[in-house]
């Protein structure tokens, strides 16, 4: 992926014998692993990463990326990463998380495709458990950069009662 500041991030493999990586390549800052798997996974201290999604790269030059991360042996945590300019990766959603807009009790098991706008918002899909209130379990959620979630769309639930086209 490429960003309009050209900054360039990808997955590969070094020869020095670690796991695939995801790197970042930036006028600014050069080339910067930024987690490699088998590694402490970042923002995850004592954690490894042991799945790695291919990385994006917003036209700011903020990195995102989802991965697993093993909590415990044999404990798999899906986690989504963000990281801006200059700065280490943190970990902006996981598995576990609350699901806003469904029961209160709902938690995220998993995330797929997402993009990163030039505001910062992270639009993501997430992956629950299915309860009486959604009985499909996906939908799109948007996180705001100051780490509030919001429903977008949740497969199952009621649609407004007045839409344009009705």
């Amino acid at each position: 992926s490429i960003g309009e500041g050209g900054h360039v991030v990808f997955s590969g493999r070094t020869s020095d014998g670690a796991g695939a990586s995801a790197w970042l390549w930036s006028p600014d800052e050069g080339l910067v692993r930024l987690a490699t798997i088998g590694q402490e996974a970042p923002d995850a201290p004592g954690a490894p990463l042991r799945g790695l999604g291919a990385p994006r790269v917003s036209d700011r030059g903020v990195v995102f990326f989802s991965g697993t991360i093993e909590r415990s042996p044999g404990k798999i945590s899906f986690a989504v990463w963000i990281r801006e300019p200059f700065a280490p990766a943190r970990i902006v959603l996981r598995s576990g998380d609350p699901v806003p807009g469904a029961e209160e009790n709902a938690r995220f098991r998993g995330f797929s495709p997402f993009e990163l706008n030039a505001r910062g918002q992270l639009l993501f899909v997430g992956y629950s458990e299915p309860s009486a209130e959604f009985p499909l379990t996906s939908g799109y959620w948007l996180r705001e950069p100051n780490g509030e979630v919001a429903p977008v769309a949740i497969s199952g639930a009621p649609l407004p009662p007045e839409l344009p086209w009705q």
